[in-house]
């Protein structure tokens, strides 16, 4: 069971992978629109709020409305939110729009489509992703138990309905979510847009700012389909061990240092099936939850199993299987080890100590060696001045979060091993390429040492460089092609991936050019740097 929930949550990423291209595509969209917006507005290459409030042109106007019969009619067969369609019908015949409210309605079918897009592809993930568990859990518990029974084919309808149906306490289903999701993206969109205006800020400071608001909302949209998922699976568990006539099951936790306090709390709980309900008696218990629940047994056909654990190496061991989370902490992790991943929070000297090994492990993916300071500060309130999880500062001192995973750590120790052979001058020009190629690395080691994996502001250049690799077939894995962009000095990095790309197209007889052109405004994304 603990394995076909490991699977059940790499699927999960991987489906997050395809719609990170979405997003990106959404985001390209808004870019060039409101560049567009700004090219007709500027003086100077600003724009002034009285400005943007004047009313278009009549052959802006016509232009304007052309797009907006184009969405309705895209709306109509994709049944878009018709709260939304209705306010586009009403722009449409009107003969007066602002620059201002043409620049929000545009943000906004950007919006619209990609949550329209998104429901597609989650309900159909889900619907896959239910049936995929219910039948190989019905197998994994007859292989355990040695007995068969016969399973009814499941009903499309069935499904569809278990799907719609509202598992947490606010009473909403994914659908609801993502719509929900939609209208805040499309508000803080517009006010990030007005602020950009009044303040007066350049064309590329204005989309910097909503880029950065269309990266939050694709992280938001990652924990979706990583707690839908899982939810959604969990509910494939409860009907298919009902169906098998199983009367209680347990709760099983990961044992290892990367648990939620949550589910080393909830590890080992028994429940009557009736009492079976996502989130309070049954995994997911929060965003990206490794819980799972097995048939409970209490007979002799249970003495003598084991259940698997890992140290702080991630290296696999097996205990008794009655031993609870709490129990395996006391006897096998020593006190000054007992550190956390996500959401558990650790001193800086804990931090520190967990940091010596990983820089072991950093060092053998890097031709560089670390220079690290060997000092870890937990500091909330700079982190969040900064608006960051880490910083390695120039010194090579890294400041972090208290509550933040091994992954973090690995993050910040691979900078020391690039960007701090140079100078914070370089960093400026090259920032993007730097936190893209770092990002990418230090995800692949986290998930060689099986270390949970949390989204950061990077996910954009981090998903361009995946894209790439596997568009033009690079490299054989993101690992290799990971190494390889990193082992360049950061100066020549971007070069080197532009010189890749290039070769990639020129060996690809399928490439279009709307492929390469797709291939350039990605590679726009890893141009420049975030300041010194």
């Amino acid at each position: 069971m603990a394995s076909l929930e490991d699977d059940q949550y790499q699927r999960s990423a991987a489906y997050y992978k395809d719609v990170q291209r979405q997003y990106i595509r959404a985001t390209n969209s808004i870019q060039m629109d409101i560049g567009r917006w700004y090219r007709r507005l500027a003086d100077n290459n600003d724009i002034s709020y009285a400005g943007a409030k004047k009313l278009l042109k009549k052959n802006e106007l016509e232009e304007f409305k052309w797009t907006v019969e184009d969405y309705i009619k895209a709306g109509e067969e994709n049944a878009v939110d018709q709260r939304w369609m209705k306010e586009l019908e009403n722009a449409s015949a009107r003969h007066h729009i602002s620059y201002l409210e043409a620049m929000k309605l545009q943000m906004q079918q950007h919006a619209a489509l990609l949550s329209t897009e998104f429901e597609e592809g989650m309900t159909d993930y889900l619907h896959k992703a239910y049936g995929e568990q219910y039948y190989r859990t019905a197998f994994e518990v007859a292989k355990g138990t040695g007995a068969g029974t016969n399973l009814a084919r499941l009903d499309d309808r069935k499904i569809e309905a278990v799907i719609k149906r509202p598992w947490a306490q606010d009473g909403e289903d994914f659908s609801s979510r993502i719509w929900t999701n939609k209208d805040k993206l499309v508000r803080n969109l517009h006010t990030e847009l007005t602020q950009n205006i009044i303040r007066g800020e350049s064309p590329q400071k204005a989309i910097d700012s909503l880029s950065k608001t269309m990266e939050v909302s694709r992280s938001q949209a990652g924990r979706l389909i990583m707690t839908e998922s899982a939810a959604i699976s969990s509910a494939a568990q409860k009907d298919c061990l009902k169906e098998l006539g199983v009367e209680k099951y347990e709760i099983l936790a990961t044992l290892d240092g990367q648990t939620s306090e949550i589910c080393r709390d909830m590890d080992g709980k028994v429940f009557d099936m009736k009492d079976y309900k996502v989130g309070i008696t049954a995994p997911p218990f929060h965003p990206n939850c490794r819980s799972t629940t097995v048939p409970y047994f209490d007979d002799e056909f249970t003495e003598g199993e084991q259940r698997a654990a890992r140290d702080g190496d991630g290296k696999t061991y097996y205990v008794p299987a009655d031993m609870k989370y709490w129990e395996w902490e006391n006897l096998y992790v020593p006190k000054s080890e007992k550190i956390g991943g996500l959401g558990i929070k650790r001193t800086s000297e804990q931090m520190e100590k967990r940091c010596i090994p990983l820089r072991t492990e950093v060092e053998k993916y890097s031709p560089r060696k670390s220079k690290w300071s060997g000092k870890v500060k937990a500091d909330n309130e700079r982190c969040e001045q900064e608006s960051c999880m880490g910083i390695k500062e120039w010194n090579c001192d890294i400041i972090v979060r208290d509550d933040v995973p091994d992954h973090t750590l690995i993050h910040e120790l691979l900078h020391s091993c690039s960007v701090s052979y140079y100078s914070p001058a370089e960093y400026v020009l090259y920032g993007k390429i730097e936190e893209g190629s770092v990002e990418l690395l230090s995800r692949e080691i986290a998930n060689s040492m099986r270390l949970p994996v949390e989204l950061t502001a990077y996910d954009n250049e981090v998903t361009v460089l995946q894209s790439l690799n596997q568009g033009l077939g690079l490299y054989k894995t993101n690992l290799e092609f990971a190494l390889n962009l990193f082992a360049q000095p950061l100066p020549e990095r971007l070069n080197w991936l532009m010189e890749k790309v290039n070769a990639g197209i020129m060996n690809r007889a399928d490439v279009t050019v709307g492929d390469m052109q797709e291939l350039m405004d990605f590679l726009v994304v890893l141009e420049g740097g975030y300041g010194s």
